[in-house]
């Protein structure tokens, strides 16, 4: 019945992350792309501690959910800042050039974790996931700010 039972888990995580692209964007403008992604990933960290060391399903699962409502505003951001940032004759090859870079790293990260996990178990998952978070911090701070638009 476990077994059956986590898989509520990556259900919950993506509903999330659709939640998330759903609802979060007035939020975001609200408060500045660039600002929010730090709010995001501080409370996702936190959410990836509780999975960690909180050995209980509904908790794990409901952890995970809100990490999957937190990560859905990401993408769209970042979209929204390079648009704001690039010329006008740029946005069709950055947002290329982003998209392909994403799909490159969901195909490698995900085997990564695999290989990882293969040999030391799953436990390495919640640990693995905060350094790609601390990775995304880093790389946002990187993000010039951009200004708001009159739009």
């Amino acid at each position: 019945m476990l077994f059956r039972s986590t898989g509520y888990t990556a259900t919950g995580f993506w509903a999330g992350l659709t939640l998330g692209r759903i609802t979060l964007p007035a939020l975001n403008q609200f408060v500045g792309e660039k600002r929010i992604i730090f709010v995001y990933i501080g409370i996702a960290v936190c959410m990836e501690l509780i999975y960690w060391f909180v050995p209980h399903l509904i908790v794990d699962a409901v952890a995970q959910s809100f990490v999957g409502l937190l990560l859905g505003p990401f993408y769209p951001n970042a979209i929204s800042v390079v648009s704001k940032i690039l010329p006008r004759s740029l946005h069709t090859s950055a947002i290329g050039f982003m998209s392909g870079i994403g799909a490159s790293g969901a195909a490698l990260f995900p085997f990564i974790v695999g290989a990882l996990s293969q040999k030391w178990s799953t436990i390495v998952l919640p640990g693995t996931v905060i350094v790609l978070l601390a990775g995304q911090a880093l790389l946002w701070a990187f993000v010039p700010t951009v200004k708001r638009r009159g739009d």
